[in-house]
């Protein structure tokens, strides 16, 4: 696995002298690289009175990269190619604890040699810091998903099921019980508005009744 991250880094650093800037957002990390304020609102000055139309953060590594080693093409590229290798050793940890060792490795040597990714990373572009955040949520649902996650959907799809008043005894036989009164055992508490649908009913009901009663009662009706 360390070859196949080395690989990686090679790769996504191989040009990382002409690699370039991105307009715009260059301008900004450069902005950010001097003034501590532009840096925390992500701005385009260094009184930040202009902020970039996205979250602030996203050009923070540029930023830092810049303020250590100075504002170069290659000190704006470097974070992103720290970003791919780590994507990288995280899409192996993930892949291997679902499937093992030998899958781990195929999958962290697909997004290593993957072209795209080389370009990605080998550049001051900002998609590398999104893919790598995706690379950890996933790995982190993929890790909480055997103690919580077949359950937790199940669950999930049932309590959506009953709130949008759906029948139990489909909703059994979609869930595949033996009965709908084992669902009801399970489920019952997703259901705080059954009574209430009961009584509204009883109350409409009584409701008409009553007008109708009064109508014929009073002294404008055909009747009175």
């Amino acid at each position: 696995m360390l070859g196949i991250a080395a690989l990686a880094a090679f790769l996504y650093a191989w040009n990382i002298a002409g690699s370039g800037y991105a307009s715009y957002y260059s301008v900004a990390a450069r902005r950010m690289s001097v003034s501590w304020k532009a840096f925390l609102f992500t701005a385009l000055d260094p009184s930040a009175t202009i902020t970039l139309d996205k979250i602030g953060g996203f050009l923070w590594p540029q930023a830092l990269s810049a303020r250590v080693f100075g504002f170069h093409a290659w000190a704006l590229t470097l974070p992103q190619c720290v970003e791919g290798v780590v994507s990288v050793l995280v899409m192996y940890r993930m892949v291997r604890r679902w499937q093992g060792p030998a899958a781990g490795l195929l999958a962290a040597g697909s997004l290593a040699l993957t072209p795209v990714a080389v370009s990605m990373f080998g550049h001051a572009m900002l998609d590398g810091v999104v893919v790598m955040c995706l690379t950890l949520a996933a790995d982190q649902y993929q890790k909480a998903a055997p103690q919580h996650g077949f359950h937790v959907l199940r669950q999930t799809y049932a309590s959506i099921m009953l709130e949008a008043g759906e029948s139990v005894v489909t909703l059994a036989r979609r869930l595949g019980h033996s009965s709908p009164a084992v669902t009801l055992g399970y489920y019952a508490h997703f259901m705080p508005e059954a009574g209430s649908k009961g009584r509204t009913a009883i109350d409409g009901l009584l409701g008409r009744q009553g007008d109708q009663h009064a109508s014929r009662n009073s002294p404008d009706s055909p009747q009175g």
